[in-house]
């Protein structure tokens, strides 16, 4: 992490992203994707608008504070990513993209409103998951460029596990895996007797 500026009401994350600047934009411009692959953020209503921007109802399981804002997007003179909220302590996000090696150095800004002290009500609006979520961010990115070719793989990614709350996510991933190995360990066992008889 670095430096965020003058602005004491910020949350900053960086992560060096494997994709080049304008391929992360166009990554990111998929707006409902993006916001779905944070893994606390339990979308219960998307709506899209023609600007860009969106309405959402969901709760944040990071700080258990239910959501419900429209928020706009802007694209600013660096083809920065802004996204501003009409309510709640949260002000913007913003995503800055540079170009660094082979791939870019994301940055995602996010700024609050001014607080009165710990005993202000609203300090519970503060949202955890800004590291979690950009961590998901790279995550996905690195495994699409890894497994998009693999049939089902983009379905499974980006239409089915985002469509579900967090926790079914994880409880999909688990069932998914445990699968797996179950089937590994029996061909592995057929394969063993069929060598041994």
């Amino acid at each position: 992490m670095t430096d965020a500026g003058d602005d004491d009401n910020a949350a900053w994350v960086e992560a060096e992203i494997p994709l080049p600047p304008a391929q992360l934009r166009e990554f990111l411009a998929a707006t409902e994707r993006l916001w779905r692959l944070n893994p606390f953020l339990a979308i219960e209503s998307w709506r899209n608008h023609d600007d860009g921007g969106f309405t959402c109802i969901a709760r944040n399981e990071a700080n258990g504070c239910r959501l419900n804002v429209t928020v706009r997007r802007e694209t600013l003179a660096d083809q920065s990513y802004l996204y501003a909220y009409d309510n709640g302590l949260k002000r913007s996000t913003e995503f800055r993209i540079v170009a660094r090696d082979a791939g870019s150095l994301l940055t995602v800004t996010e700024r609050y409103d001014a607080v009165d002290g710990e005993d202000d009500p609203r300090v519970q609006e503060s949202d955890r998951s800004l590291l979690p979520w950009i961590a998901a961010v790279r995550r996905h990115i690195v495994a699409r460029a890894r497994w998009h070719k693999l049939p089902g793989w983009l379905w499974w990614s980006e239409r089915l596990l985002p469509s579900l709350p967090p926790h079914q996510r994880r409880i999909a991933r688990l069932i998914v895996w445990s699968t797996a190995v179950e089937f590994a360990i029996f061909v592995g066992l057929v394969l063993l007797w069929r060598f041994v008889t």
